[in-house]
């Protein structure tokens, strides 16, 4: 990323895959067949917002996991005990793994969905509140210079 004569990096993800600096928010991702690189002006950002998701069909199997595993120990079924206890540990751990939590920036053009699964709830809030502080201090800044009206 080549910054702007009057631009500064304001924060960067650990692993330098996002940045926001005083003039945008810039995204790049490196994959296996490729890569995405993405830049929003911050003058341009019109949402920003968290969102955390979970497959709750594995919670549902785990149920019935559960509900096997209640069986077989009240009947003589006991050859349900096993095959119920992986049905209910397996589908626990693939609901674990299934979480993902993103931060979606938005601009009339772009998307930018930034992984955040790792952050605690309150960095996230702080990461979009010190996105939004600098896209006005940005949109301020640039009024004053009789950019924006």
């Amino acid at each position: 990323m080549q910054l702007f004569p009057d631009e500064k990096i304001i924060t960067q993800s650990n692993d330098k895959t996002v940045t926001l600096t005083t003039h945008r928010l810039y995204q790049e991702q490196k994959g296996m067949g490729g890569g995405t690189t993405k830049s929003i002006m911050l003058e341009h950002i019109t949402s920003c917002e968290s969102e955390n998701s979970r497959s709750w069909f594995w919670i549902v199997i785990a149920a019935l996991g559960v509900g096997g595993v209640f069986y077989s120990s009240n009947s003589e079924r006991n050859d349900l005990m096993v095959p119920s206890l992986c049905v209910l540990v397996i589908s626990v751990v693939l609901f674990m793994a299934t979480q993902r939590a993103t931060v979606k920036i938005a601009s009339p053009s772009a998307v930018m969905l930034i992984n955040v699964n790792r952050m605690k709830r309150e960095k996230i809030t702080e990461f979009i509140d010190q996105i939004e502080q600098t896209k006005h201090q940005r949109i301020s800044s640039l009024g004053s210079k009789g950019v924006v009206s």
